[in-house]
Parts: C-alpha cells; structure tokens; sequence
C-alpha cells in the first residue's frame, strides 16, 4: 500500500530525475550494512526550523506515498494494519530506530500519508497523518485536510515561508510541488543523520547532486557557492538541528558530499562545515575520492572509510 516517494517533476510525476548511469545514490553508499562494521546506521527525515525562535520543534516527519491502487481513500479505520504496512515500506528495525532517536531527543515521530494524484489545489483534499509512540506503535491516526496541514506548518516554522511563484521544478510528492508555490513549504529533510547503537548522532550528511544545467562547474562545488546568498536557511537549518542533539556541549560534524549525474566524472567530492547558525565555512579544502558503484560492494566500503576518515571517526 505505501511506497517511499520519488524525486520527480512537478508538471509530470511520470518524469523522475535523472541519475548517474551506474552509480547509483548516495543513500546506497552509506546503507546501514556498510555502516554496521562501525557501529552505526542512518536515519533520514524531515524536520522544522522555527525561525522566529532559532529552535527545533519537537517533531520528525516522514511522507510515504500511497499506491494509487489503494482504495476507498481516505481512510483511518485501519489503525492496526498501519504499522504493518509502515514496517513493509520502510523496515520495522529502521521505524523503531527513528522513533526511539526521536524520543531521545524530546520528539514526535509522524508518518504523513500521501495520494501523488490527489487535487491539492483543492483545501479538503485527503492526507493522513499517523503519530507514533517511542516504541513505533500507533498513538493517533487522523484525516487532516491541507488547510490545517498548512496552519500547522506555519505555526511549526514561526510564520510562513515561501521559494518564489514558480515553485519546485522536482519534488518528492505532489504536496510538495502544490506547497512549494505557496508561503507554506513542506520542512526541510536531513538527508543522513549517523548513529551509533546508543541513539548518539556522530555526523550531519548532506547529498548535493550537481547536474548539466547548474551555472557551477562540478570541479568548483563548495559551500560558498551557496551560502550565505542562496541557501542560507538550508545549511543553517543543519546547524540548528545539530545543536539540537549536542546542546552546544561537543562537535558534531557536518559533511556535504557533492557528486554529479554525468558519467564524465569518476569521483566526489566531500568538504567538512563547522560553526554557528549564520557564520557556517568549510574547515577543509574539498577532498576528491573515487565515485562509489552501488552495484561494488567494495567501492561502497571504501567510500564509507574516506567518510569517516574525514572526521575521525574510531569505532
């Protein structure tokens, strides 16, 4: 019934972006089974800045897509097959994860469920939202329409927030597309948080995908091509959310990992970011390493080694 959502064009959702012919995505390099031998594993998730206070908000949302086979929709009178067919999508190992690191941290885990074709056009379309308890079991399942769904964003953020009239190009959901030309956007993702067994984060990944329409060569990624004038609220928003799990205590790295789709390039490239919210740079000069093949284990392991080589790691 659920499937994981899709990068794919807003005006075709038949369209997905493109990828590298043979490497694959990042999230196959860093998959749990070549983090295991470190004692860590990912976890990915969207996750709100309220930028009126410079906080978190106590909440981790993920949006899966419902199978357009799936019918009558919507509907919540299915509250205990929910977490079966959550745990059929996403692993009940990696939902129990994500809901114990989530009450760790003082934190709500919420599943948002999603038709692709609904009309969001249209304020009652259907979307459902699930809360779950610390053990990943189900504590709410309700219909919520996209005028609330938008309130809630707003009061989650500190106000409203907009990219612009034209909105997303690309997008995992149709909601997202629909919001995206909106002043409520969907929240920003963690695209790799690394966790030991003990639910401690060790490292903020993000995946910058480079492709043949940026105005940037790929040879010239850097933060500083973004930031501050372009994106300044997504890498802030990681170092809130960093100092969030560390309580301005200790480190917390945070790893941009840029690769491209075209085939010409062989490699990719990894810069460490450090400091405040609003004052972010690079600590080191850009490291090249060999572009891993999701299909080779051993370029996959190798990969995972330069990675935490970059930040010292010891298991």
């Amino acid at each position: 019934m659920l499937k994981k959502p899709i990068l794919a064009k807003c005006n075709d959702r038949d369209k997905y972006a493109r990828k590298h012919p043979s490497s694959g995505e990042p999230e196959e390099w860093l998959c749990d089974s070549y983090l295991e031998p470190y004692g860590l594993f990912g976890l990915t998730f969207d996750f709100f800045v309220n930028w009126k206070e410079s906080t978190i908000p106590n909440q981790l949302w993920m949006k899966r897509i419902v199978e357009e086979s799936f019918m009558p929709w919507p509907i919540t009178r299915w509250r205990d097959t929910i977490p079966s067919e959550i745990y059929q999508c996403d692993r009940e190992d990696k939902v129990r994860q994500l809901c114990r690191f989530a009450d760790k941290y003082g934190m709500s885990c919420r599943y948002f469920l999603i038709k692709d074709s609904s009309d969001f056009s249209n304020p009652s379309a259907p979307i459902i939202k699930v809360s779950l308890k610390a053990d990943s079991s189900v504590k709410r399942v309700r219909n919520i329409d996209l005028t609330k769904l938008e309130n809630k964003i707003k009061k989650l953020r500190g106000g409203p927030a907009s990219i612009g009239s034209k909105g997303l190009t690309y997008a995992l959901s149709s909601l997202e597309c629909h919001l995206s030309k909106t002043d409520t956007i969907w929240p920003g993702d963690a695209d790799l948080v690394l966790v030991d067994s003990s639910l401690t984060p060790h490292a903020i990944i993000e995946f910058k995908k480079h492709t043949s329409g940026s105005n940037i060569a790929y040879a010239n990624q850097k933060l500083s091509n973004y930031y501050p004038r372009k994106d300044s609220r997504k890498y802030d928003s990681f170092a809130h959310l960093r100092d969030r799990f560390i309580n301005g205590i200790e480190t917390l790295p945070i790893i941009v990992v840029y690769y491209s789709i075209e085939i010409d390039y062989d490699y990719v490239m990894l810069e460490l970011i450090e400091g405040a919210a609003g004052n972010l740079r690079a600590v080191t000069d850009l490291v090249a390493i060999p572009l891993p093949n999701a299909s080779d284990e051993q370029s996959c392991r190798k990969f995972v080694a330069s990675l935490l080589g970059m930040i010292n790691y010891k298991t």
